[in-house]
Parts: C-alpha cells; structure tokens; sequence
C-alpha cells in the first residue's frame, strides 16, 4: 500500500475551502478612502512560497556530544547503545542562533531538519534574498507555493528537546485462529504470520513510527481503542501544518488504513501484524498536493523517530515527480543517495532505525520504477 498524490483528484481535496477563509477584508478603523480601496484590490497581495534554508555549519552550537539528552531520549541513546553507534556532531539540531536571525528578518519559521542542517522557512523573494547574504547561509531551495490550509496561530514547534513520554507496552490477548482475522486474514497468511503470533511474537515492546499523509479518525475506530485504552499511542506530531491534528478530517485516512495493517485488534474483523505495539503517528504527507516540501518533511519525521527511540519506521509512501515539474526527479537520480529523503532515510538507518517503506504501485506507469526514498 502506498499513498499517490500526484495530479489526482482526491476526495479530501479542500483547497477552496481554505482559500475562501482566507480572503479576509481588514477594516483600518473605517478610515479608508475609496481610492485607497481600489488602490489595494489592484495590487497582487505577494504571498510567503515555502523555501528550505541550508545552513553552512554548526559552529558555535549550544549542544555537545557530551550532552546528547539534550536533543535525544534515553531510549535513542540505549539503542544506539546497543549497536555500538555514537552520537556525532550531525545529530545536533540547527544553531538556534541562526534560526533567530531567519525569524528577525521576518521569515516565519516552520520546521528544522538537524541531519540536513536545514531550516523550513515561509518567505516572499525578496526576504529570501535577504536570507541568502547571510554568511552562514549556503543556500536555498524553493519547495512549495504559498499554502492555504488552515493552519494554528501557535508556529513554536519545538523538537530540540526530546519527547519522554511512559512507554508502558502491555499485551493483548490474541486468541489466534484464522477465522479471527477477518479481513487481514489473507494478509497474515501471506506472511505465515499466525505462526509467530502463536510463538507470542505480537509487538510487544516495540515502537513504530508511522510516516504517512494523516490518520483521519483512527482515534474513533474500534479496531484501535486496545491501543488508545493501553496507552500506546505515544506520540502525534503533523510537519505538514504546525500545530495541526493528525486525526483531522482534513488530513487523509491512508496513515489509518496503513496503521490497521499492523496495530489494529478487533477479533473476526481485522488483527493486524503487530497489534501489541507501540506507535507514533507523524504527518508528513500533504494529500492535496505534490511538492519537494514532503521530501523534507520525510526527513524531519524520521529524526523525531531517532530521537524518541523508535526502533523502526513505516512509511508507506514515494517521491518521484510533482505538481511543479521544476521539482521533478529523474531515474539516474534513483540512486539512493541523491534525492532528500532517501538521504535521510540512509541515515536513519545508520543511527539503527530500519526503514520499512513501500516500492511504490506505478509499475506499467509512465514512471515504472521505485521513488525516493524506496531507492
């Protein structure tokens, strides 16, 4: 299963919707005359694209290797323990410092990617040239146009400090049967499945970071409340709109569909593969459109994976061309360490994360190869 949101009509397109909210009429104290009036409705307002800051260094930094539970959990560092993998100076996020002189200059801050040294910024072109004579600048990449979905007020996302929720699995019980699994009996079977769950080898322990395009409602669903009632959900995050809610109906239900293939438990319905595991829901996905901006996004979700001890990611989704074909991919660029989040992927896996994402479903396509990151 694999999320395609390339120049497709999708169901929960809501665009217009968003756009319409956003034409608002400011009253300047009903002092307004009508030239002035006519004036601004003939000029264009100039709308913030989406642009993602590469910084030079991470000179002067406030963090330290010595210090690294400042910017990862204890489950992070107990895994990396475990694989004899240290921290380095790349695991640092951004310099703060740098970040504060995007923000004087009036960029509005989205999210940072510490792997890539990279802040996401929204900015018009002339403030984006401004930001490119900064010396510790190194470049910037255009990633979306201007994005008219709903978003908080509240922009202070702050992932320096990692999240330390009570991670407290506890085991269902799973009477396993055939019969029991209903629609997934087929899927479980494929994977002689049954089998290990009969050897008790259910999730137990295990946290799962799902990467996807939202969970639409799985908060509400039967087929999840085992994990809700358990406390095994431990974490949300949406790195699409900042401060937004994964559940929403807004966002779609492909990471819900994707979830009850592993963490769903509602016997002679649907068992999923590992219903006794722990998950982190992130959104990194935006199922109305297809820009470069989801390929970041990618990345910055799985460093939240890192960096509160997920011991794998499931992704379910693929880049290869977008809405702006300036952005597109080619296939000598599916070589694995080109294209942003195949990038990022690869050093998850080298901080001991593996990565479980799908091929991709456009075999006979124009585009009959994987994406990024399956490459």
């Amino acid at each position: 299963m694999m999320f395609v949101a390339q120049r497709c009509s999708l169901v929960d397109r809501f665009a217009s919707c968003a756009i319409l909210e956003n034409l608002k009429i400011i009253d300047m104290k009903k002092v307004v005359c009508i030239f002035g009036m006519l004036l601004c409705l003939a000029i264009p307002e100039i709308s913030a694209q989406k642009y993602a800051v590469h910084f030079t260094d991470k000179n002067n930094s406030p963090y330290s290797i010595d210090n690294p539970l400042e910017y990862l959990s204890q489950r992070a560092l107990d895994r990396r323990a475990k694989f004899n993998i240290a921290v380095t100076e790349e695991d640092f996020p951004v310099n703060p410092n740098y970040v504060t002189e995007l923000q004087n200059l009036g960029a509005t801050i989205l999210f940072s990617s510490r792997w890539l040294n990279v802040t996401l910024v929204e900015a018009d072109e002339s403030l984006i040239t401004a930001i490119e004579q900064l010396p510790f600048v190194e470049k910037t990449v255009y990633v979306a146009p201007p994005d008219f979905a709903a978003k908080s007020d509240d922009n202070s996302i702050n992932l320096n400090k990692p999240h330390e929720q009570k991670f407290n699995p506890t085991r269902s019980i799973l009477n396993t049967s055939s019969s029991d699994y209903g629609y997934a009996t087929n899927q479980i079977e494929q994977l002689n499945g049954i089998a290990l769950h009969d050897l008790g080898f259910t999730g137990e322990g295990v946290l799962i970071a799902v990467l996807d395009a939202g969970f639409s409602n799985a908060n509400n669903l039967d087929a999840f409340a085992p994990l809700y009632e358990s406390n095994r959900i431990l974490m949300t995050k949406d790195f699409v709109v900042p401060n937004g809610d994964v559940y929403g109906m807004s966002t779609s239900s492909h990471g819900t569909a994707v979830l009850s293939c592993m963490g769903s438990y509602l016997p002679g319905e649907i068992i999923g593969t590992a219903p006794d595991a722990t998950f982190c829901l992130f959104r990194t996905e935006d199922g109305r459109t297809e820009y470069l901006v989801e390929c970041y996004n990618w990345v910055i979700g799985a460093e939240a994976a890192d960096s509160i001890g997920a011991d794998l990611i499931n992704s379910s989704l693929g880049y290869t061309t977008f809405d702006d074909p300036s952005m597109d991919y080619t296939y000598a660029q599916m070589d694995g360490a080109t294209a942003i989040s195949s990038i990022g992927a690869t050093k998850l896996i080298q901080r001991g994360v593996p990565v479980v994402v799908s091929a991709g479903n456009s075999n006979g396509s124009s585009w009959p190869w994987v994406g990024t990151p399956p490459d």
